[in-house]
This record gives C-alpha cells, structure tokens and sequence, in this order.
C-alpha cells in the first residue's frame, strides 16, 4: 500500500536545509560573544600590509607592507611613524627586550632580512642579511639568541645567530615552507605541499639537523606554539586545526569549528586561542577555547583579507589588519567590554543620515574606586566618512583620542585616563558632526579624591545643535546599578530636518523629557519605562522570517512535486 506521506525530492529539500542555513546565521549564538568587539579602526594608506608584530610591552604595533613600514601607538591608536624604502616586506618579529625589529623582505628580486633599532624612531638599519628564497615568515626564539626564516622557494629554512649576525647552513624540509615557530631548542616548520611539520633541533647550532617530521597535517598554513610549550597548533585553510603534543611530536587532535583557519595567536591569561579566518564569504576572528575546541565568541570586523594577529601578552587585547574588497587597509583594534558601563548614549537614529555617538566610563567609576585602572570608550556611526572627533580631558584641553569616521562613518576609540590626575573635578568632552554639519557632543564629569580614587559623577550632558548649542542634564549613573536601573532618555534637537538625535541614557532617573522646540512631538516612543514592552529584537524577527520563508517554499516545492507527480501518473 503507497503511502500517505509526501516526500520532497532531494534537490528541493536540500535548497530548503541550505536557506534555513543561510538565514539562521544572522542568528545571535550567545552572550558571550558579544563581550569581544572592536573599539577602534585605523586606516594606514600606502601600505598594502603582509607581516606585524605587536612590541612585547603591547605599545607599539609595526605593520610592514609594500615599500613602507609602519609604526602604530597602541594606547593612541594613531601612526607614529612611516619607514619607506625599496622594500616589500614579507613578515616581522621583534627581540624579547623590544630593542630590534627584524624584518623579512624582497628586495630587487634578492631576499633580505633586515635588523632594524626599534628603540629610535626612524627604525634605522643595523644590518642587512641575505638570505635565499623568498622568507615569507620570521621568528626569533625565546631568548632573543637566534632568528629563523623558512625558504620557501629553496625548500629549506635558515637559522641566524642574532648577536653577529652570522647565518649557520641552510637545513632541508618540506616543500613550500611559510611558517615556523620556536619551542626552546626545537624549531617547528610547516610545508604546505606534504602537509607536514618539520622538527628541527637547534640545540647545537654547529649541526642544526631535522629531528622528524610530522606528517599527515592537512594543508598546514601558520603554526604556533603554546605559552607553556606544550602544544603547536597548525591551521588550515581546508577547515581544520592540527594540535600537535610536543612531548612526543604527534597529532593530538583536530579541531574543526574554524572554517579556513589561517592567523592564530595564543592569550596569556586565558585558555583561548585567538584564530583568523579567511572565509569565501567574510573573514572574522575566532576565539576558541583550548581544551574543547569550541568557539566561545567571534569577531566579525569588515569585509577583506585579514592578517598580522597579535594578542597583548600585558591585557589580553587583539591587533590586526585587514585589506578590504576596495583595497583600503586598516588597523583594527579588540577588546572585552563586558565590564563596560555606558553612561552617556544616544538613542537610536530614527532616519538613515540621522548620526549617533556615545561615551563610556568604566562601570567601576563610580565611587571608591582607584582611577588608574579605569579606560573610557567614545562610539559613534551614521558620520560622513573622514568626518572628525575628538575627545577631550579639562581641566587643560588634553586630547585623549582624535581620528576620522572610517568610510562606513564611524569610528571607536578605547583610552585610558592619563596617569597622575591630582584630586578635583574633571571633565570628558567627545566632539564631532552629523553629515549636515550640525555639532554633537557628548560630556561626562567625575572627581577625583585626595586618595586617588573616584567620587561620584556629576550630572552628564548631550548636545546637538545647529546654529545654537542646546542640552540637558541627566541623573547619575553612580545611583542606580544592576538590573534594576531604568534608561529613559534625554534628548535634543536643532532647527534642522537633519539633525542628530542626541542624548543621554542615565540609570535610576524619572525624567523622560522633550526640550522646548523640539521636532518630536512624542516622547512616549523614545523610552522603555518599567511596565512597558521592550521593541521586538531584530534577531526574533529575522528568525521567525526564516522559518516562514521556509514553510512557504516548503509548500510551494511540495504542490510543484505533486502537480509533476499526477501529470506523470
């Protein structure tokens, strides 16, 4: 007896498995993914990046490229310096003590790798090597003794004693290396074309030989060794990672949850690893838990071809760059916000030209805490591109952090108060403009006491105006904490159709106000006080629409298969 059952075809079932795919990844996957984001992008024209390094202080970030090397200050996140030259640079490292960068590069078709003294500004050359074919990678071992290039074209890698100078004989492996790492006396080198790793023992390195090689790694792209030595992670760009035990040199155990793993990067204070992945579709920064394998939050910055990963081994912040689909390169600073407060916002823009920014204090700041610890975030977006801000300290006008709205307009900057603020009040002011011109800022006041340590901010003001500069005071967040608080908003208008909505969203406050003059002749739609319903979150939307949509062509293929069935019958 047939049955009574409908079946979908194969090919129209696995369109609609596919769509259903497709849809559920504009899902949110948990909360702690959104504790890692970018605060900061810096575009570094004339530089096509290929090689960075982070100084191990986690100061200075060296970006080399095309002809031009440059030199980024983390705690400003503002370039410091440019070395041009003819130089394409392949990839950097730099001594443990941060006195020497030690650039690997092709220069006229001969391949060089150049020692640089970091600790003067214009990076000038201490000594030039030369070295065989093509070094597209570089590494110096722990103590600073030895440096290392793989040869990808000769087949082989090349060890350099960093106090003279002096390269000892080039040592065979595999075939197409292109990075190498240090682990004490043993030097792990991949090649890409046998998907293997080469154990080389540099222990005496007047017989540097290969120990074994550890085949069967698939596809091997970047290697890195762990903080404690125990274990080297191959990526791969077919999708998986290769986790080598290196008391016995053998393949541990694959991990899969990256897709096209490429750059990796060990946290210090933190069993994660930081992984990059060059995806067909968007490249992103995975953070993945050491032990298991699993992914515990991702970063997806712009669309491009990301590179030079570094994690700072003094806060656990991530560096990298990226190359996006328009051939702009820039600089894209990460950080854990989860403990982040936002004291001053805007609400959100209610047209598309409409800008928006926000500041952020520390949620420690609010009493009895010690200010050095403390960091402050400004935000804003829906900004012309190039479109300045500054962010300001009074007494006495310092500028804590200044840029550009990047191309997508907008910009994220992450600073940390200035060391030896003597007791008083002070005064944080952000500045910028929406794309009609009109000003917007943002301020937040706080104290410091005799003993160094926060008092509770004063009352913080936002302002956007056009001909006139108009605000309003909002309570404190030092009242209220936690779940509790409420976050009704202030808000302000010029006499421009275009201006900025801007305000402040304050914690423990009543008063959901509308100033005289206003556009907004409904104040109501603008807040969430308690009692009423939140708006519907977007990924609720986009979830529920997913599963219509796939009901619908669900149905549809299913009358398609049926009428095809009876005109066949």
């Amino acid at each position: 007896m047939p049955s009574s059952r409908t079946s979908l075809p194969p090919r129209v079932f696995a369109a609609l498995v596919a769509l259903t795919v497709s849809l559920a990844a504009f899902m949110p996957s948990s909360t702690a993914m959104a504790a890692w984001q970018v605060v900061n992008s810096l575009e570094i024209p004339g530089v096509t990046p290929d090689g960075a390094v982070l100084s191990p202080d986690g100061s200075t970030y060296y970006v080399v490229g095309s002809d031009e090397l440059k030199t980024i200050d983390v705690a400003t996140q503002t370039v410091t310096g440019t070395r041009t030259g003819p130089t394409s640079g392949f990839a950097v490292d730099i001594s443990p003590d941060g006195s020497q960068l030690w650039v690997a590069r092709l220069y006229f078709g001969t391949s060089r790798v150049d020692v640089l003294d970091a600790t003067d500004p214009t990076l000038p050359r201490l000594q030039e090597i030369v070295v065989p074919n093509r070094p597209y990678d570089i590494a110096l071992n722990g103590d600073g003794s030895l440096a290392a290039v793989p040869n990808f074209a000769g087949n082989s890698v090349t060890v350099i004693d960093t106090a003279t100078f002096a390269k000892f004989s080039a040592v065979p492996v595999g075939t197409g290396p292109i990075s190498l790492d240090f682990n004490g006396d043993t030097l792990y080198v991949q090649s890409t074309a046998d998907d293997s790793v080469s154990v080389v023992d540099v222990s005496d390195t007047a017989n540097i030989t290969v120990s074994e090689t550890i085949t069967g790694v698939s596809d091997p792209q970047r290697v890195a060794v762990s903080p404690d030595g125990s274990e080297l992670w191959v990526t791969s760009l077919r999708g998986t990672i290769t986790v080598i035990d290196t008391a016995t040199n053998t393949i541990d155990r694959t991990i899969t949850s990256v897709p096209r793993s490429d750059g990796i990067a060990f946290r210090s204070t933190s069993p994660e690893v930081v992984v990059t992945s060059n995806s067909s579709s968007r490249d992103a920064l995975y953070f993945v838990e050491q032990a298991s394998g699993d992914v515990a939050a991702t970063v997806a910055p712009e669309v491009g071809s990301t590179g030079g990963l570094a994690v700072s081994s003094v806060d656990d912040s991530v560096v990298f760059y990226e190359r996006d689909v328009f051939g702009v390169s820039s600089v894209f600073f990460v950080e854990d916000i989860e403990q982040l407060q936002e004291v001053v916002t805007p609400e959100s823009a209610p047209s598309a030209r409409a800008a928006e920014a926000a500041l952020h204090l520390d949620a420690t700041a609010t009493g009895g805490i010690a200010v050095a610890e403390t960091r402050v975030l400004a935000e804003g977006q829906g900004l012309a591109r190039g479109e300045a801000f500054t962010l300001t300290l009074e007494p006495g006008g310092q500028v804590l952090a200044s840029g550009t709205a990047s191309r997508l307009g907008s910009f994220s900057t992450h600073t940390a108060l200035p060391a030896g603020l003597t007791p008083g009040t002070y005064t944080l002011t952000l500045n910028s403009k929406d794309p009609a011109g009109n000003l917007l800022v943002l301020t937040e006041r706080f104290g410091i006491d005799a003993s160094g340590l926060f008092t509770a901010p004063s009352p913080a003001t936002a302002s956007n105006s056009g001909t006139d500069t108009t605000s309003a005071e909002a309570t404190p967040a030092a009242e209220t904490s936690g779940d509790e608080a409420e976050e009704p908003a202030t808000k302000t208008d010029s006499d421009s159709s275009d201006a900025t909505e801007a305000s402040t969203t304050t914690q423990g406050s009543d008063d959901n106000t509308t100033p005289a003059g206003s556009n907004d002749t409904d104040s109501s739609t603008n807040s969430s006080p308690e009692g009423t319903s939140d708006p519907i979150p977007g990924w609720l939307v986009i979830t529920a629409s997913s599963i219509l949509i796939t009901l619908v062509l669900g149905g549809v293929g299913i009358g398609i298969y049926r009428a095809r069935q009876a005109r066949a019958g």
